[in-house]
């Protein structure tokens, strides 16, 4: 989507997206599911437009609708980045004098002599065209630990909607691992209720970093006027020293 937004209307003739997902655009993660599971990074960081952070943001139209309470920001399911993502794609296509998107995977390239045009084919046929981008996405998660078929693993946990149903609400649930997706899990374990136990398995222990609230601060001590003051080279120790003083 963001290649698609970027490219200029006078410079491409024509466009053609190949893409056999029933929901094109949404990629694995941002298809419809539980309200639970959430775009948890602050809007600039998911805007889709280069050089715009405020592209997604003015999507949102500037309601308080998905605003954390906490945070003051919003933080929306994902099911609705995945509609931005779809909208985005929309507009852009349109700009073209010609835009098509076959419902279809690519089977194979075909590269001719150097200035040549490329060979793209599919189950359906083949078509040419002066440039191909590669823009898959992430893809399933790897099996790491080959618990592919085992009795109640979930490889892929995505939609939640999806996989929840199928656990009984006073079942111990093992999460493996502890990231952002193990977030995902949990809450929306807790959202429905979920009376057995949950337990994270990770090597690391962690927990994503939280997302705060912005805090202004005045700096008193960390200043240029500060460093001066040492009178004297600002050793590490020094350094250490003012900051723990500032904090």
């Amino acid at each position: 989507v963001g290649l698609l937004d970027s490219l200029d209307p006078a410079a491409v003739e024509s466009v053609t997206v190949y893409d056999p997902a029933p929901l094109p655009w949404r990629g694995r993660p941002y298809g419809p599911d539980l309200e639970s599971v959430r775009v948890n990074v602050p809007p600039e960081i998911m805007s889709i437009r280069a050089g715009d952070p405020e592209h997604y943001g003015k999507w949102l139209g500037g309601t308080d609708e998905h605003d954390d309470p906490w945070l003051g920001r919003p933080v929306p399911p994902r099911a609705v980045y995945g509609r931005y993502l779809e909208d985005t794609a929309a507009e852009a296509l349109a700009r073209f004098a010609r835009a098509d998107v076959v419902r279809a995977a690519v089977t194979g390239l075909r590269l001719g002599a150097p200035g040549d045009r490329v060979t793209v084919e599919t189950a359906g046929g083949s078509r040419t065209a002066d440039a191909a981008v590669l823009c898959v996405g992430g893809g399933t998660p790897p099996d790491l630990y080959g618990l592919a078929g085992a009795p109640g693993f979930v490889l892929d946990p995505y939609p939640l909607e999806r996989t929840l149903d199928g656990i009984p609400r006073d079942r111990d649930v093992a999460v493996i691992g502890s990231g952002l997706t193990a977030v995902d899990v949990v809450v929306s374990l807790a959202a429905r209720a979920h009376t057995g136990r949950i337990s994270l398995v990770s090597r690391s222990g962690t927990l994503p970093h939280v997302w705060q609230r912005p805090v202004r601060t005045d700096v008193r001590y960390l200043t240029p006027d500060g460093l001066r003051a040492l009178g004297g080279p600002v050793t590490l120790a020094r350094l250490e020293a003012l900051v723990r003083r500032e904090l």
